[in-house]
């Protein structure tokens, strides 16, 4: 994703410099000497020769794949063969980062929930081999039966410092096996179809394909670019395999001449408020307008979804781990108190 906000910025910087009244090799120059984007100068110093060589900007982009994704040099092109290379490039920054902070926000609030439950799994750790095993001699010596959180906590003990190669061994096995699996084309298409289908982060994962596929769409109509090419770079960028084969389809039919409106309607993978929006724009000619239009609709959704999946997990979490801390603080109070009445002399 930084890499993603250095590319952005890098858009954004070089038309403001062409605005400025800079000349292109000049702008670039500028910007590869820039410390921020020290790993891209090698791939802007060969853009530069090449433009210097006599390519043209977008086919110098074109030359560094690795660096410079193919619908955006796409872009590029559409800009720099209309005179419009500065605004294009604005925009393209502009809808880029929209994207990339689009993205922060779901992972955000994806991960937190992991974050809480690992700081849980660590005070359950410390606690299983460092606090418990302290007393574990007491207990015997003193026949004292621990409470059943205790003998939990101490199973993980035991398998944490007695069979810590096998746990290891045991995780390091897992996550090859799902490297290997999520390398599987057949596995990530059904992956990519459950995260379509699931009860509730389905709707979610809708909404931001429609974001980011209409606003991909109308950024390159708005560029110049024509449907079936623009069909093609989307369909070419989603990263949702089911996603691409609809976007495949329609562009399919629309290269043979037949309207959009056919598949759309059939894979029912975008709203039918959209589909609408859509068939509307290519009958009154204004179809860029109407995917971004669509885009602003469902941004404003999928933000305020968002923040409520938020505000529900954060409480959610409280009382968890709450709960969770609550059980191990009392196993080990408990067992301390009947420790200490046991040493005693108490019953």
């Amino acid at each position: 994703m930084k890499e993603q906000q250095q590319l952005y910025s890098f858009y954004r910087q070089l038309a403001i410099l062409l605005k400025a009244g800079f000349t292109l090799v000049r702008a670039l120059n500028i910007l590869s000497e820039s410390g921020s984007r020290r790993r891209r100068s090698p791939a802007l110093r060969k853009v530069i020769e090449h433009i210097e060589g006599g390519s043209t900007f977008w086919g110098a982009l074109e030359r560094e794949p690795a660096y410079f994704p193919a619908l955006e040099v796409q872009l590029v092109r559409a800009g720099e063969e209309g005179g419009q290379l500065p605004t294009v490039l604005e925009r393209l920054a502009a809808t880029g980062m929209r994207q990339i902070r689009l993205k922060h926000q779901i992972a955000t609030v994806a991960a937190y929930p992991c974050v809480v439950l690992a700081a849980v799994l660590a005070v359950i750790v410390i606690v299983s081999t460092i606090v418990l095993p302290n007393f574990l001699q007491f207990y015997h010596q003193y026949h004292i039966a621990l409470p059943l959180a205790a003998r939990v906590i101490m199973h993980i003990s035991h398998l944490i410092l007695h069979h810590e190669l096998a746990l290891l061994l045991g995780v390091a096995v897992l996550i090859i096996a799902v490297r290997l699996l999520a390398a599987d084309p057949h596995v990530r298409y059904a992956w990519d179809a459950l995260k379509l289908r699931y009860t509730f982060f389905g709707p979610l994962t809708k909404e931001y394909i429609v974001v980011a596929t209409c606003s991909t769409l109308a950024m390159l109509l708005e560029s110049g670019i024509n449907l079936i090419r623009a069909l093609e770079l989307v369909r070419d960028g989603a990263a949702n395999r089911i996603v691409r084969r609809v976007l495949d389809d329609i562009h399919e039919e629309v290269t043979a001449g037949h309207s959009i409106a056919g598949p759309l309607r059939r894979k029912r993978i975008f709203p039918v408020l959209v589909v609408d929006m859509i068939i509307s724009g290519m009958e009154a000619g204004r179809l860029p307008e109407n995917l971004i239009h669509a885009t602003e609709i469902y941004r404003e959704r999928l933000d305020t979804k968002l923040q409520l999946l938020q505000q529900m997990t954060e409480p959610a979490l409280v009382l968890l781990v709450g709960a969770i801390v609550m059980v191990v603080v009392f196993s080990v109070f408990f067992t301390y108190i009947r420790l200490i009445m046991a040493m005693a002399g108490g019953p």
